[in-house]
């Protein structure tokens, strides 16, 4: 879904351009765990601010050292980023029509008109008035047939996303590496319990609270 389907056209039109900077940049970060300052794509949230840390803010990258430029480096990386998620709409696009035609042709083999009103589906061997209602006799009681097919118009939409991912790598290796990840920060010390002031457990230090005269 692209940015202005996940706001909604009239929310997007009324945002100013740097507004929908930022919100795509946290688009890709909540998404697709990409983060455009360095260029790179992680296997997970956890692995995107361990190396990154939590802040998202439309900024340029700046240039550490006088070596390399590192918009520019960011910018290769992303637009790499960027061809692969658009191969992979393509796929899903081109396999989503696949599926639809090949359920199409079960429905179709198996729609056989004997005359005018009456047609027959050959799996069960009934009479159906419409061609729609040997349709959803052959959702209701043949949905294996129709799943099988689309199986088989699906055996190659993975071989196909895994040969995107490989030309993306392709690409990201002859590219400038990113700049190197941020330590993560070490975990948090919980903070020391204070001690009971009402000594519910025995007397250790601390003093009991005085209940009166029964």
């Amino acid at each position: 879904a692209t940015l202005s389907e996940v706001l909604g056209s009239e929310l997007y039109n009324s945002i100013p351009a740097a507004q929908k900077l930022q919100a795509g940049l946290l688009y890709l970060r909540r998404v697709f765990c990409f983060d455009f300052q360095s260029g790179s794509h992680y296997n997970s949230h956890k692995e995107l601010i361990d190396a990154r840390g939590e802040l998202c803010f439309a900024a340029l990258p700046t240039r550490e050292d006088g070596s390399r430029d590192l918009l520019t480096v960011a910018s290769d990386r992303t637009e790499a980023h960027a061809t692969y998620l658009t191969e992979l709409d393509a796929i899903d696009a081109d396999v989503h029509t696949k599926v639809c035609d090949a359920a199409d042709k079960v429905y179709s083999a198996n729609t056989i008109k004997e005359e005018e009103g009456k047609y027959r589906c050959p799996l069960s061997g009934k009479l159906f008035r419409e061609p729609i209602f040997v349709r959803k006799h052959i959702d209701n009681k043949h949905s294996a047939v129709v799943a099988t097919a689309k199986l088989r118009a699906l055996e190659h939409k993975y071989v196909r996303y895994f040969l995107a991912d490989e030309d993306r790598y392709d690409t990201l290796s002859s590219l400038a590496p990113p700049p190197p990840p941020r330590r993560p920060l070490p975990p948090e010390r919980p903070a020391e319990r204070p001690p009971d002031r009402f000594d519910r457990g025995g007397n250790h230090g601390g003093w009991r609270e005085s209940r009166g005269p029964r």
